[in-house]
């Protein structure tokens, strides 16, 4: 076997493989679901034989890690096969090679193999291919001035479950509403599903950076999971208790420094009455049919103009009742403006103007 990259593909595993490639297949089969870095496993073998090794190899027996950490890894865990082949080195340069040049590997790669090589990026989430030819020229989230930061910092803390996407449709209601100068109203911005908070503190100080403090904040949530009660059986698939590792001390905790923030341990149908008229965001984070369908009945006529409801997880797998909330209010309220939204959300509104 050769050493020379100008030759032939080089193998990270080419003698195991070449000895037992049922074993490799199976080893492959039963790995670490849970280790999120792409793996690769490539092996010496000529020209016309790479498609064929290429159908059988899905995975890569490498962790291919940054650049600094390819010596450490090969020299723990395989260095004694590689030895007696003499082939340590030549692993080492192709781990390289592939960190530097993902699509030359591709190339080798039949096009009906069910699996993809590509270079992990750092803060890259994988989707399916449902974007268009241009996606890759937006902004990235992260650098969209006042907003990347906040989100960032609120994603980091590890309080929220919401990824940038879905904070970034948030700050854009917001943004709406203070743009349009609306801040006289004395609307509310509302969140049903609080949990750990996080979302709740990113809503505070987006509030704070727009200047909209003048507004109320109202964070809702029982804190000790979902509510026997909102479960509904045959449309909800979560359960009571749910989400019940948080505590109202903890999110009061974190929203101590909005005075213009506050916290009601309840659910959204036993708080009603201790929020404001008018709402210029509500943001349902339920999971559930039952209060999310209390939310969007109660709050749409209380919305602002240019006041909007964000209904998170519509179109889960997880969260059916979701979906059947939206369409039973939907068929209901003929005049609401609704929005499904690829990031998982939904967008309703009045389309007429409320005053």
């Amino acid at each position: 076997m050769s050493n020379s990259l100008g030759s032939a593909p080089l193998s990270l595993t080419a003698a195991r493989y070449l000895l037992d490639p049922v074993g490799v297949l199976s080893a492959l089969g039963s790995a670490d679901k849970k280790h999120k870095r792409l793996r690769l496993q490539l092996v010496n073998i000529p020209e016309d034989s790479k498609a064929q090794i290429a159908r059988d190899l899905v995975m890569i027996a490498l962790t291919v890690d940054p650049v600094g950490t390819i010596d450490g890894f090969v020299s723990s865990s395989k260095v004694s096969q590689l030895t007696a082949t003499g082939q340590e080195k030549a692993v080492i340069e192709l781990a390289r090679w592939l960190l530097a040049k993902p699509k030359a590997l591709c190339k080798i790669l039949p096009a009906d193999l069910p699996a993809e090589v590509f270079l992990r990026k750092p803060a890259h989430h994988y989707v399916p291919d449902y974007y268009g030819a241009s996606f890759r020229k937006l902004p990235k989230l992260e650098q969209i001035p006042a907003f990347g930061e906040m989100a960032c910092r609120a994603v980091a803390t590890g309080d929220t479950l919401l990824h940038l996407d879905r904070l970034y449709t948030l700050y854009n209601v917001l943004a709406r509403l203070a743009a349009r100068d609306l801040v006289g109203d004395g609307f509310g911005v509302l969140e049903v599903g609080v949990y750990k908070g996080g979302t709740s503190v990113f809503l505070a100080e987006a509030m704070q950076a727009l200047d909209l403090t003048q507004c109320s904040l109202h964070a809702c949530d029982p804190f000790s999971g979902h509510a026997e009660e909102d479960v509904k059986t045959g449309i909800d698939l979560h359960v009571p208790g749910h989400f019940n590792d948080t505590s109202s001390d903890h999110v009061r905790a974190l929203l101590s420094g909005f005075p213009f923030a506050h916290v009601h341990e309840a659910r959204i149908q036993d708080t009603v009455h201790q929020l404001p008229a008018c709402f210029g965001l509500v943001h349902l984070d339920t999971d559930l049919y039952e209060p999310t369908l209390f939310g969007l009945e109660f709050f749409y006529d209380r919305l602002v103009c240019n006041g909007a409801i964000v209904v998170d997880d519509f179109g889960s797998k997880s969260c059916p009742g979701i979906n059947q909330a939206v369409e039973e209010f939907a068929a209901a309220h003929a005049d609401a403006f609704i929005l499904p939204m690829l990031t998982g959300q939904c967008l309703v509104m009045r389309s007429g103007s409320k005053s």
